[in-house]
Order: C-alpha cells, then sequence, then structure tokens
C-alpha cells in the first residue's frame, strides 16, 4: 500500500487528489490543518487500489503481516454498544478491535468509517460471505452520510431485502444544528467576564489548538488556516458563522469557582460529534 500515509503535505503534492466539498463548494484542505496533528487518528490518505488491498487482508490475512485467526478477532464482537435491532433484520450492535460488528437478517457485518470536513469513507465487510467494498465520498460530514445509505441499500439488494427506506431512516438527528436558530440564543444574557479575559491557546491534543484573541472589544478565533469572529449567543457562549462551510459553530467557556475561564467547549471539529472540550493553555 505504497500509496497510503497520513501526511497532509504529500497530499497537497499529489496531482491526481479528490478535492473534497462542503455544501456543493470545494474546500480547502487548510482550513483542517489542525485536524492533522495525531497521524492515523482518522486523517488517513490512501487509493481505491490500496483500499482494495486492504479489504482483501482483511477478509483473508496474510501470514507474514497477520494471521487470518488474529484478523477475525478484530472483526469479533468484545462488547456490546447499542440497543437490540435499531433497524429491522439488525442484530444488537458490538464492538470489535476497531469495528462495529452485527448481524443484518443472519449474516456478519463488520464496518468502519471515517469523515473530515468534504470528505467521508466507509469500509464494509462480510466476511463468512467473502465480500467486501469501500464506500468514498468527497462531500462534507453529515449525519445521514451518503456512503451508509448506499452501503445498506446495497446490503438489502444483495441479500434480497426490500424492507428497509435508508433515505427516511437515516435522516439526521435534529438535535444536531449545522445552523443554529436564532431561536435558541439568549440576547438579554451577558458574558460574566470583560471579553480579553477569554484570549488564550486552548488545547486539545488529538485536535491541535483554538486560539482566541480580542481586538478591538471582538473575539477573534483561529483554527488552523480558519479564522473567524465570535459574536454573543448566550451568557459565556458565542458562535462563529463560517460561511466558506455553510456551517455555525458554538463556543462556551467554561469558567472555575474563581471565574477564571479553564477550557474552550466547542462543535467546530464536527456537528455530529458534540461537543469537544480544549484546555486552556
Amino acid at each position: 500500500m505504497n500509496n497510503t500515509h497520513c501526511s497532509l503535505d504529500r497530499y497537497k503534492q499529489e496531482k491526481n487528489k479528490s478535492i473534497g466539498y462542503q455544501h456543493k463548494k470545494p474546500i480547502d484542505i487548510d482550513i483542517v490543518s489542525s485536524l492533522y496533528q495525531v497521524s492515523g487518528m482518522g486523517n488517513m490518505f490512501s487509493t481505491i487500489q490500496d483500499l482494495e488491498k486492504w479489504c482483501k487482508f482483511l477478509l483473508i490475512g496474510q501470514d507474514s503481516i497477520l494471521s487470518k485467526e488474529m484478523v477475525d478477532l478484530n472483526t469479533i464482537g468484545h462488547f456490546a454498544v447499542g440497543y437490540e435491532e435499531p433497524f429491522k433484520g439488525f442484530s444488537s450492535l458490538q464492538y470489535g478491535l476497531g469495528w462495529y460488528v452485527f448481524e443484518y437478517y443472519g449474516h456478519k457485518v463488520v464496518l468502519h468509517h471515517g469523515d473530515n470536513i468534504g470528505h467521508q469513507s466507509l469500509i464494509l465487510l462480510l466476511p463468512d460471505d467473502n465480500i467486501a467494498w469501500m464506500m468514498i465520498a468527497n462531500k462534507g460530514m453529515r449525519a445521514n452520510s451518503f456512503p451508509f445509505r448506499m452501503s445498506f441499500s446495497l446490503l438489502d439488494l444483495m441479500l434480497g431485502n426490500r424492507s428497509n427506506d435508508w433515505n427516511r431512516l437515516l435522516e439526521r438527528d435534529e438535535t444536531i444544528f449545522y445552523n443554529y436558530p436564532d431561536s435558541l440564543a439568549s440576547p438579554n444574557t451577558k458574558p460574566s467576564l470583560a471579553l480579553p479575559k477569554y484570549s488564550g491557546e486552548y488545547i486539545h491534543e488529538g485536535f491541535g489548538s483554538i486560539k482566541i484573541q480580542c481586538k478591538k472589544g471582538q473575539l477573534l478565533l483561529e483554527a488552523g488556516s480558519y479564522k473567524d469572529s465570535l459574536t454573543h449567543w448566550a451568557d459565556d457562549t458565542f458562535r462563529a458563522q463560517a460561511e466558506a462551510f455553510g456551517e455555525d459553530y458554538i463556543f462556551k467557556f467554561i469558567l472555575d469557582e474563581q471565574s477564571q475561564v479553564i477550557s474552550l467547549s466547542t462543535d467546530l471539529i464536527e456537528p455530529s460529534m458534540g461537543q469537544i472540550i480544549f484546555k486552556k493553555k
């Protein structure tokens, strides 16, 4: 798999590469460069040819690398992570060693997905049927992912089932906001502190840093090459309206008992993941 790596710089130098899109507009990958602080935590670049090799290896193993018995150990459910039959035909969801494992109408299914702004991927294995596929889309992250809808539809076609309407079942969770309605704001509240008190660098060991500055009475944020201004939302919470992404994000400053800012909670990384906490440096 000579064309599989975790180097953002190498990807940028490639002439033949997929460009990511968000809301039908191309996304500059430099905008999410802060996500690439930890190599291998997602954030991997590959080709369809290399992924085909990877899927074949997962189905049959290779003793010089990892035996079939050890591969199978990865794709056995070790503990439950879901509810009984969330959709018709599904068994309860389990987690192996890095894989989600379940049965669909009696067929073992092993899968995992990856996504970033502008890109999505999903690898699905049916080990007992000796079948695997990769579903890749250069489209922005969404809870109702196209790779998931298409993969589950393919499962139905292969197994002769026509019972699930995946476009309906995988509608996005309405509690996840990509554009926050103004009705959720609290315009009659005010920040606990003077705006300069929120300035600083906020660190997450996996997702890098977010820098907050106060200039001319305005809070400004910088994350990788993404820069934006913050407007007051409610209490110690602010909002950034990212026009380039067609989304907006919430930034909630968390204070200790001495009214000192200790961390920042935000859904900037991926709205469907919810709020991720960055600790103040």
